[in-house]
């Protein structure tokens, strides 16, 4: 039914389409082929989760809630936030993974003033992607962290057209080469009733996701972490799970018991926790982030910070608080 000439609609007669079974990563949690968005504030362990992740499929160990595994496979991570040498090898290596079983893309070779130099590299570039993809021999999982980070400077975050523009291609590479991948992206501040409506931004990225995970402090217990279900379209959403962060360099330690409250619920309990200042927490916690693998100017701290809404002032009291 398809017509090659330009402009021409694609047609699929649905009769000639052959049914399959969604593949996963991790069983009713991680699907293969498709976008799995993992949500939460800044310094909530997000990164240390992808990373166990990678672990687990380098050496074929089970998965968290001990659903088996038993293959190995490859890994392609895109990280602009933490340095390659002095935090993701490291906590690999605390993770037990076999790291030659994970590839970091850094950037895209360009030409520039005759030579060959690298630059960055955004998902507008798919088609680089692509051929990362064919070189490393095939991959089970992409971790993009953060997503916002590759969308390429003249995309607008909250424009839904914008992003629907860049991630249905990535989501189609996933269907296309059978990989999970996992973007990690930022919660907005503000009451939701919903949590999956603290997605920062376009709501394209919830729309566009298969599984939605959000990870949260236990606003019982701040050293603890919490992995909870949001939106599940493909599978019945499956119990969260618990978990620290633990050791130096830091690796994700699992909680055997499965935890039974919804994201949505958790959220809801967090508001009604008295705090002395959710601000000032907010900032402390992102300081943590940015100052995980090291030292940085001052100046750069606070324009991310700015970025992210936090004010200069509550800032200032965060670093004093620290």
């Amino acid at each position: 039914m398809t017509d090659p000439r330009p402009n021409s609609p694609c047609l699929v007669a649905l009769d000639q389409v052959r049914p399959v079974d969604v593949r996963w990563l991790w069983k009713d949690r991680v699907p293969k082929g498709a976008l799995t968005m993992l949500v939460g504030v800044p310094g909530c362990g997000k990164s240390f989760l992808a990373l166990d992740l990678a672990a687990r499929l380098s050496n074929g160990v089970n998965w968290p809630d001990a659903m088996p595994n038993g293959r190995t496979g490859k890994t392609l991570l895109l990280m602009a936030e933490d340095a390659l040498d002095a935090t993701i090898a490291p906590r690999l290596d605390a993770s037990g993974a076999d790291r030659s079983m994970v590839v970091a893309m850094r950037g895209v070779n360009r030409y520039h003033n005759g030579k060959i130099v690298e630059a960055g590299f955004t998902l507008i570039d798919i088609d680089v992607l692509e051929r990362a993809i064919e070189e490393v021999g095939g991959i089970d999982l992409m971790v993009i962290d953060p997503v916002n980070d590759y969308l390429g400077p003249r995309t607008n975050g909250n424009d839904d057209i914008q992003i629907r523009s860049v991630l249905q291609p990535l989501g189609r590479l996933a269907h296309r080469h059978d990989f999970a991948c996992v973007c990690i992206h930022h919660s907005r501040k503000g009451d939701a009733i919903h949590a999956d409506d603290v997605l920062l931004g376009a709501r394209a990225y919830s729309g566009l996701a298969r599984a939605i995970w959000h990870v949260m402090h236990d606003p019982d217990d701040q050293d603890r972490r919490l992995l909870l279900a949001g939106k599940m379209n493909i599978a019945k959403p499956s119990p969260g799970m618990a978990f620290t962060i633990g050791g130096d360099p830091g690796v994700v330690q699992w909680a055997l018991d499965l935890v039974t409250e919804t994201a949505s619920e958790v959220m809801r309990r967090t508001r009604e926790t008295p705090r002395e200042s959710p601000a000032l927490d907010e900032a402390i916690e992102f300081i943590e982030s940015m100052l995980a693998d090291g030292p940085k100017p001052q100046k750069r701290i606070e324009a991310a910070a700015e970025e992210r809404g936090i004010s200069i002032k509550t800032m200032r009291r965060a670093k004093k608080s620290l």
